[in-house]
């Protein structure tokens, strides 16, 4: 397996950073959580990714936006995870352990 190589906008950073409070710099904590929810969508003609978990050492539940250009994964959010997603997050995990996974 290859490690994933994050990049970012660096104003769009800051700008993330003085809006949530979260640093582009832990979105792996999100995107590479164990019992993370992936969704993909379209957004002109480019897959987009909102992966949302529950985050150590934090104990928060975060939503992390990016896309996969050119083999690298570029931060395009970090937030708190919304209400909606979060039980997203939730339904899918009780799914998941009704199945067995």
């Amino acid at each position: 397996m290859t490690a994933r190589r994050y990049v970012w906008h660096e104003a769009k950073r800051r700008t993330n950073l003085a809006k949530h409070g979260l640093d582009f710099v832990d979105a792996w904590r999100v995107i590479e959580a164990r019992g993370c929810l992936t969704l993909e969508t379209t957004r002109k003609g480019e897959a987009r990714f909102q992966a949302i978990a529950a985050v150590a050492p934090w104990d928060l539940i975060l939503s992390a936006a990016y896309v996969e250009r050119d083999g690298l994964t570029r931060v395009l959010s970090l937030r708190r995870a919304s209400r909606r997603e979060r039980t997203m997050l939730d339904v899918w995990t009780q799914e998941g352990r009704k199945q067995g996974h």
